[in-house]
């Protein structure tokens, strides 16, 4: 720690400050909210393990696989910009998912220089014999709330992954 912050002098529940006044109900949310992404980091790493993978090879596929669900399969330069990587990065991670015969390149039909990156049946086997029962329990989970409450876990949701993406890349240093 810096300028001589000692550890028992930081307020116990840092999220919210001593004394704030937050209703147990509010920290009983945000402590939910943080136990569910514990859980989910967990769940990401046994998951790059199963399927023999990293992080960033897990991500292109799972956006590989989004963009071919809205009929609009990625171009190699579109997963770069998606992923956030130079197109060198893109190139090894297309080079591994090729190799793990998870994806392959077909020629675009309008660029003769662009690919269009598409999955193969293995790399769907993968998913649903290591995610399958997971998304099962998930949507049976979401099945025991009625319609009312599942628009407000929604908005909540939503909500929080709009505070999320408005958060600077860096953080702000008054120092």
């Amino acid at each position: 720690m810096s300028n001589g912050d000692d550890v028992r002098s930081l307020p116990r529940r840092y999220w919210y400050g001593e004394g704030s006044g937050e209703p147990d109900d509010i920290y009983l949310v945000l402590q939910a909210v943080r136990r569910y992404r514990d859980s989910e980091d967990g769940m990401r790493r046994r998951t790059r393990e199963s399927m023999d993978m990293n992080e960033t090879d897990l991500f292109a596929l799972r956006a590989i696989v989004s963009a071919e669900r809205t009929g609009n399969p990625l171009s190699s330069a579109e997963l770069a910009r998606h992923l956030e990587i130079s197109s060198a990065a893109t190139t090894k991670v297309v080079a591994r998912l090729v190799a793990a015969g998870h994806i392959a390149q077909t020629e675009h039909p309008t660029d003769r220089r662009a690919r269009l990156l598409t999955t193969l049946p293995f790399a769907h086997e993968r998913m649903r014999s290591t995610l399958g029962g997971m998304h099962g329990m998930m949507r049976g989970l979401a099945e025991e709330f009625d319609l009312d409450e599942r628009r407000t876990i929604a908005r909540f949701l939503d909500g929080m992954r709009d505070i999320l993406d408005q958060l600077p890349e860096t953080p702000d240093d008054d120092r």
